[in-house]
């Protein structure tokens, strides 16, 4: 059974996400979100990170370091379809370029981590 669940993840950024249409005027809303955005960062980083063959105890031994944890990543590979019907190992890094969409605001995920 996995240590790092990406469903746990997906479930703290759906709390944020209620916190933020509920409005972030005060300090503390702002405050919750950020924490629920990093928290499930983190737990996501270390999900995909298991599940590519980390150790949990190489895992845990980045703690909060979500710097750190994206570097690990950038040392595994996935496998991306590179044309139709062509998929192939690609390095994970690429997950940085993925653009986010957010109204008429674009980034990467990336800039976002």
């Amino acid at each position: 059974m996995p240590q790092y669940d990406i469903s746990f993840a997906e479930k703290l950024s759906q709390v944020a996400s209620l916190v933020l249409a509920d409005g972030i005027d005060e300090l503390e809303a702002q405050r919750t979100v950020l924490y629920l955005s990093l928290l499930s960062t983190e737990i996501a980083l270390k999900a995909m990170l298991e599940k590519a063959g980390m150790s949990v105890a190489e895992i845990r031994s980045r703690s909060h370091d979500i710097a750190a944890l994206l570097r690990d990543l950038d040392h595994c590979n996935v496998h991306a379809e590179v044309a139709p019907g062509e998929s192939r190992s690609v390095s994970a890094s690429r997950m940085r370029a993925i653009t986010l969409l957010h109204g008429l605001a674009q980034t990467t995920v990336g800039a976002v981590i």
